[in-house]
Order: C-alpha cells, then structure tokens, then sequence
C-alpha cells in the first residue's frame, strides 16, 4: 500500500462502498464474461476455462451492491441456464489480500448457486507470492482457456514482466484497473528518487518506457502513450483501454490485453454497449467530455488516409484497423457506405465475383485464416 492518507482514504472507500465509476467497471467486466463463456463455450478445441480474480475483495459492497466475485457467478449461472445446465468445466479462484474480505466473501459464495462442474477455489495470499503459481499454472494449460481480472489496492503490484507471462502461449486475456489520475499526476515529475513510496510508479514507467524520459501534456495522452507502450514491450497483443471518469480530478482506466482479434472485438462491442455515443469510456459528469467531438469526426479522414496508403487494402485490413483504432466493423461500414454514395470507393472481389453496393464483409470470419471472401478497396482520387 502506498504511504499516502489520501490515497489510502479513496482505495477503502472504493472497496467499501460501489462508487459509479466502480459499478461502471464490474458491469463493463460483467458484460465481457458473458460474452467471453459464450465464445468458448463454442470452441471445440477447449475443454475447460479458467477464471482468476486475483483482488476479489469481499464480494459485496456496504451499500449491498455486488462486487466482482458475486457479479462473476451470476454471469456462471445466467451461462449455466441459458446453455440447457450443460457448460464446460470452470475453474473460478478468489483471491484477497485482506483475511477479513474472505472470510465474508466465504459466507457469501456459500449462498449462491453455482454449477456442479464449476470448481470455487478461494484463497488469502499476497498477490507476489500468488502470481507466480498462477503463471505456472497458464503453462500448463493444453486445451484450456483463461480470463484473468487484476484490480489491484494501487499499482504497487504490477509488474510488466508479470503481464508477459501471463499472456504467455496467447491462451489468456487480462483486465487490468490502474487509477490513472494518481500515476499520471506524478508520472511526469522530473525525478521520483526523492518521492518516498513512489518507488513501485517509479519502476513500472521506467520498465514500460525504457527509462527514455516521458512528457505528457495531458491525463489523455498519458493513457495513449500507456497504450502503445505496453504494445511496444509486448508484442503481438491487441491492447486497448476503457476509461471511468468519476470527477475532473479522478480518473481510473481498464485496460485490456489479448492475442484474439475476435476477443479485441467483443471488447469492443462491451464498450459501446456502456457507452453508445462514443464507446471510449464512463462519464460521471455527462457534462464533461474526455474526448473532443473533434476526434470523432477526424476518423474517416483516417479511414480514407489508410486506404489512400496501403498497396493493397483489403477488407482484412480495414478491419483490423478500425478495431485498432476504437470503432465496430459497424461504424466502418458506414463511412464506407458514405465514400461509395459519393462516387469515391471502388471494391472488387479478389475472386472475379460481383460485389454488391455496400458489401464489404468486415467480420472475423472474413479475416480468419479460412476467410470466405476477399475484397481490395480503393479510393478513387477526387478531381479538382
């Protein structure tokens, strides 16, 4: 825990009582695992799933609201039902810090239903000594899958290294809560040394940076350069952020890691589903925006640039590009619609089919290595 009262104050206050941006968090989390249990509860080559909360806290908040734990075995059960009470195997662990919150997540557990072959595992340990038994444990995995939750008390624990090997053998997708605010407060300060407990801030940035020395104009740009850092250290993940504003001065981010484009797209359409006008993040103070209208609109401009500099675009491409850069294969198809209404896009079919107007197949089954169909999309260059 770091040394600091008032953080202190609102890292117990969050855990003790379900503040909006901490409900927006567990539905957002809720949302997601009810998709993820339907996309493997389809895939033939998984034979059991692997849940980890490894900050589960008490699983129920002062004010009655449901926590992570007990939210988590209400999606178990609505998937055990609505799949006729024939799921595959889950191993769900519980993990917290604190023996208190156990114990009371303990008497929790016990009064709620949960399927005969979904196997509870609940445990006090330190989340240091703990992670490495997980990860060994992600080793092991052959024909199983894994979704792992990290909300921690602060950032003390995150470790970059810890997040490589979680996402080791592209068998894992990770959610992680960081307060966003607090790091980037003091992320951007000439030297941490003479900050005493900002040693763990300090260590993390310098990991994810590679000690190269970072400006950030704004808490926006902070979480940008996170994004495409984190990109940068670990490769081949699709990575992308949710952001819970709870006032001017406090935001929290949820980032996401996986190797599956499909996982990255589900993603997605769990961010708009919670935020439909502009699918970046929770908002306490509707009045207030994180994002200018400005970003928004400049996207089909982007879109057009893409298209304008790739050799040879295909619909494989753009659709990897427009989940790259926050949008559905939706919001994709209407730009495109509007660049072909006004006379600026030429699609042909690689196979020498007829395309139809507005057919452009931006799904994951046209970008699976067994795709349907393939289509090239050029710009047609204005005349001036």
């Amino acid at each position: 825990m770091t040394d600091f009262p008032y953080f202190k104050m609102k890292i117990v206050e969050a855990k003790t009582r379900l503040l909006a941006h901490s409900k927006a968090k567990i539905e957002l989390y809720s949302i997601y695992l009810s998709i993820y249990l339907n996309i493997i509860e389809r895939d033939a080559h998984t034979e059991k799933i692997y849940l980890y909360d490894l900050f589960c806290g008490e699983g129920k908040y002062s004010d009655g609201s449901r926590g992570s734990p007990l939210a988590a075995l209400d999606v178990i059960k609505k998937h055990f039902f609505e799949n006729g009470k024939k799921i595959k195997p889950i191993r769900f662990l519980l993990n917290d810090e604190d023996a208190d919150k156990i114990e009371k997540l303990t008497d929790l557990v016990k009064a709620n239903f949960k399927p005969n072959n979904c196997n509870l595992e609940i445990k006090n340990e330190d989340y240091s000594d703990l992670i490495d038994n997980v990860i060994d444990e992600i080793g092991q995995y052959k024909n199983e899958k894994g979704l792992i939750f990290i909300d921690p008390y602060g950032y003390k624990h995150i470790n970059i290294l810890d997040l490589q090997n979680l996402l080791e053998g592209k068998k894992t997708e990770v959610i992680l809560f960081l307060p966003i605010s607090f790091m980037y407060r003091f992320a951007g300060a000439v030297s941490l040394d003479d900050l005493p407990g900002y040693e763990p801030l300090k260590k993390f940035l310098e990991e994810l940076f590679q000690k190269e020395k970072q400006d950030f104009s704004s808490v926006n740009e902070f979480i940008s350069k996170l994004k495409i850092a984190f990109r940068n250290k670990l490769g081949d993940y699709y990575i992308d952020t949710f952001t819970l504003e709870r006032d001017s001065s406090n935001l929290y981010c949820l980032l996401f890691f996986t190797s599956h484009i499909r996982g990255f797209e589900k993603m997605m359409e769990a961010k708009w589903k919670m935020d439909e006008q502009e699918g970046r993040g929770f908002i306490l103070d509707k009045q207030g925006k994180l994002f200018t209208r400005k970003e928004l609109d400049d996207f089909p401009n982007e879109v057009k640039e893409f298209i304008k500099s790739t050799k040879k675009c295909t619909n494989k491409d753009l659709y990897k590009f427009g989940l790259i850069h926050g949008y559905l294969p939706k919001h994709l198809r209407e730009i495109l619609c509007q660049f072909q209404d006004e006379g600026l896009l030429h699609v042909s079919s690689e196979n020498g089919e007829k395309v139809r107007r507005g057919a452009f197949f931006l799904d994951y089954n046209n970008h699976s290595p067994f795709e349907k169909r393939i289509v090239t999309i050029k710009i047609i260059e204005e005349n001036h």
